[in-house]
């Protein structure tokens, strides 16, 4: 699979917390986790590549981006205020018109589910993370790769018409 498309994960992280800011519909980090997750696997199912440059990772609550649970977990539950400001080790990458129209759609589609609405839907009989957790007989570390093949097989079947 060709990977030199595939975008940051805290640039695309950024991008929704901006949506949210601009809206006035603020993130809290387990939303922008979904909103990360979703979006890659719409984008799997939609172009045949990944979104992120990054594993998901199969957690004891969820579907979990490393990256993003590291850089926001000072905001626990409460609404993230500010985008993630770039340093030499962590790069900005901007992102073309077309991905943008994307997120924007994923972001218009779900902005109105609360975190829990989402996670929901991320636990669901045969889901992904469902999947991992019942190949494994259970979750023993934080560390359980998802791969992108199950996420797109079942973005394909559940989402794309």
């Amino acid at each position: 699979m060709c990977h030199q498309n595939m975008y940051s994960t805290l640039s695309i992280a950024n991008y929704f917390i901006t949506l949210g800011l601009e809206e006035n519909k603020p993130i809290t980090p387990m939303k922008l986790q979904k909103l990360v997750y979703f979006a890659h696997g719409f984008y799997l199912a939609n172009f045949n590549k990944p979104l992120i440059n990054e594993s998901i990772q199969a957690w004891r609550y969820g579907p979990v981006i490393y990256t993003i649970y590291r850089v926001f977990k000072i905001y626990g539950n409460s609404p993230i205020t500010n985008t993630v400001q770039f340093t030499p080790d962590i790069k900005e990458q901007e992102l073309p018109s077309e991905v943008k129209d994307f997120l924007q759609e994923v972001w218009d589609l779900l902005k109105e589910y609360d975190a829990i609405q989402l996670s929901n839907l991320t636990h669901v009989r045969k889901s992904p993370w469902d999947v991992v957790v019942e190949n494994n007989g259970a979750i023993i570390s934080n560390s359980l790769p998802i791969s992108d093949s199950i996420i797109q097989d079942y973005f394909t079947r559940e989402y794309v018409k």
